[in-house]
């Protein structure tokens, strides 16, 4: 179902399906990026070829690069995506990760704590791990290899809590913020979004504001290629929603704009 394109709110994820799961989702963000991809090479070779036979089929791109966010909750989450995705994109002679180390390092489980059995099998679970919930990682395919902790404006994959996201993207009268990055979503995922609600969903929230939004600035903006209903506004209809949370929980995706 979620290669339809459609969203998608999963209502029955537990900790026995969720390795399952994070592979599904990883499968569907590599698919999505790779077919990006492939099809703004192939157009890049047939202008190369002949610069004035720009046709419309050959709107091929948004404002920006990244096209695929997926929100988690904490580090250990993220770190068994991330996992999924390079057992997924290196196949064949793509063999290569860049700041591998330094990946493990910063979201490995690390020193393993011992479990606070006064709390609940589902709090000690849930917070099993590297469970730090203020990150974010800019993931891009490449020819021979996947590349970490990319610039975002050169990444096809944006993996963040909304606590990480948040400090990216700022507030009004910040001197500091940038989500011109989010211009170009069309797969935002929630990953234990039950989690989310007992963060801070306003995190959340506030950063979803910025997504599909026409860019401040065109620096990183081919316009020749931008797609006609990017170009109109209507990008926040064509992006899809993944949701997953536990049983028990009712998260509405649908104000999720």
């Amino acid at each position: 179902y979620i290669a339809t394109g459609k969203d998608l709110l999963f209502t029955d994820s537990t900790f026995e399906n969720q390795a399952e799961l994070l592979k599904l989702l990883a499968l569907h963000s590599v698919n999505h990026a790779l077919k990006t991809r492939k099809t703004v090479l192939k157009n890049n070779s047939k202008l190369s070829a002949d610069p004035d036979g720009l046709v419309d089929d050959m709107k091929d791109q948004g404002f920006t690069r990244p096209k695929i966010l997926l929100l988690f909750p904490f580090r250990n989450v993220a770190h068994k995506f991330v996992h999924q995705v390079l057992k997924i994109a290196l196949t064949g002679s793509k063999k290569q990760v860049s700041n591998k180390k330094r990946f493990e390092d910063e979201y490995g489980p690390g020193e393993v704590e011992k479990p606070n059995l006064s709390k609940s099998l589902t709090y000690q679970k849930t917070f099993l791990g590297n469970n730090d919930d203020f990150f974010t990682l800019g993931v891009a395919f490449a020819k021979n290899s996947v590349k970490l902790y990319t610039d975002f404006y050169n990444s096809d994959l944006i993996v963040a809590s909304p606590l990480g996201l948040r400090s990216v993207v700022g507030a009004p009268g910040d001197k500091e913020r940038d989500y011109d990055f989010l211009s170009s979503i069309e797969v935002l995922s929630l990953f234990m979004s039950d989690v989310f609600l007992m963060q801070n969903w306003e995190h959340l929230i506030h950063c979803l504001e910025y997504l599909n939004l026409q860019p401040t600035s065109p620096q990183h903006t081919d316009f020749s290629r931008v797609k006609k209903w990017a170009l109109e506004g209507h990008g926040r209809h064509y992006r899809q929603k993944p949701c997953f949370q536990l049983p028990g929980f009712c998260t509405n995706i649908r104000p999720l704009r």
